[in-house]
């Protein structure tokens, strides 16, 4: 959603709705990592993913070098992946991956 936001504001000049420039902005500046994810922080996830201009640059991400190629996936299924006995699938696994360039390791 960071991504999205600043490649549709910065490279199309789109702009967000009123109501969502200050839910993307809560979002930009959550610290992602420490961040405990509620109900407020989906639904403002979903609201910014629906607007408009979200919605155009997500169309046009061809054009921009996005980390994650499939975010319509995570906020489709994102119900069910929030879900506190969500197991992820082998589909959640292709879908969600992010390209790097090098080698990363995640502890769980």
């Amino acid at each position: 959603i960071k991504e999205l936001v600043g490649f549709a504001s910065d490279s199309l000049r789109l702009n967000l709705e009123v109501e969502n420039i200050k839910r993307a902005r809560f979002l930009n500046e959550m610290n992602l990592a420490d961040a405990e994810y509620d109900d407020a922080v989906f639904q403002r996830i979903t609201n910014v993913w629906n607007d408009p201009a979200i919605q155009e640059c997500w169309h046009q991400r061809h054009r921009f070098p996005l980390q994650m190629r499939h975010t319509d996936y995570l906020i489709e299924n994102l119900d069910r992946i929030r879900s506190p006995d969500y197991t992820p699938t082998k589909e959640d696994c292709v879908y969600l991956r992010q390209r790097t360039t090098g080698i990363v390791r995640v502890s769980f």
